[in-house]
């Protein structure tokens, strides 16, 4: 069972989804955790979207290993 969670609100609604749907949906997460894993990260340079993405500073190649903030 899928349920959506508001947060504003608290409350949580039911969400019925067809075996077919979720079959599909488990698919797609599935080849882009593998992506993921592959380090397959196309970079799409955007003049007028970068400098307001969340990741900015963290696009491109990033260093093996696990990463940690500086304190």
């Amino acid at each position: 069972m899928v349920e959506v969670v508001y947060l504003t609100s608290e409350t949580k609604t039911p969400m019925t989804i067809t075996a077919r749907k979720l079959a599909s949906r488990s698919e797609k997460m599935q080849k882009i955790v593998r992506q993921i894993q592959a380090g397959d990260f196309p970079l799409e340079e955007d003049a007028r979207v970068c400098p307001r993405c969340p990741s900015f500073f963290v696009c491109g190649i990033v260093p093996s290993g696990p990463l940690r903030r500086k304190s």
